[in-house]
């Protein structure tokens, strides 16, 4: 029954997610590294009200955005799950609280992760980890980032199974 929990809450994190997102369209995009893989794009409208959003989350001064997920996923690694959530991008934060992040982590946690390099799309960078949830399989979590003035923004992230090589 143990070995059973993490399945049975990623199944509800996912009927969740799909119900929270139902309205979104889904294409397939092929990754950076060549691999395909499902990916969300937002409807016309927004997907998360901004006025729900609250602070952005702000890449640290003097570092990449790639810093920024690696700083994500060494403390999702440590199982240092609250600092994890708050370096999630505010979308994020809205969609899943941390009353419900953090348990959900702690029954998935990863041993390693891949970062690929950033790609750039005008102000914007995309970046694909590729992480192993054991039981769960292998996840990718894609990150966008936007310039907004001299600062970096965390604007979302989405996951879906895959690998990145």
């Amino acid at each position: 029954m143990r070995k059973l929990l993490p399945v049975l809450m990623m199944v509800l994190v996912l009927v969740s997610a799909a119900a929270c997102d139902r309205s979104e369209d889904t294409t397939d995009k092929p990754s950076s590294s060549g691999t395909t893989q499902q990916q969300s794009q937002p409807p016309s409208g927004s997907v998360v009200d901004p006025a729900d959003l609250g602070d952005p989350t702000v890449v640290a001064d003097g570092e990449t955005p790639e810093d920024h997920v690696k700083e994500y996923f060494e403390a999702y690694k440590e199982g240092r799950y609250e600092d994890a959530f708050e370096l999630q991008p505010a979308e994020n934060k809205v969609k899943q609280p941390k009353d419900e992040f953090v348990p959900l982590r702690e029954s998935m946690p990863i041993s390693d992760y891949k970062i690929q390099p950033a790609r750039e799309e005008g102000s914007s960078q995309m970046i694909d980890v590729g992480y192993d949830l054991g039981e769960m399989g292998t996840w990718i979590s894609s990150w966008t980032f936007e310039k907004q003035g001299d600062d970096w923004v965390a604007v979302r992230y989405v996951a879906s199974m895959g690998t990145v090589e």
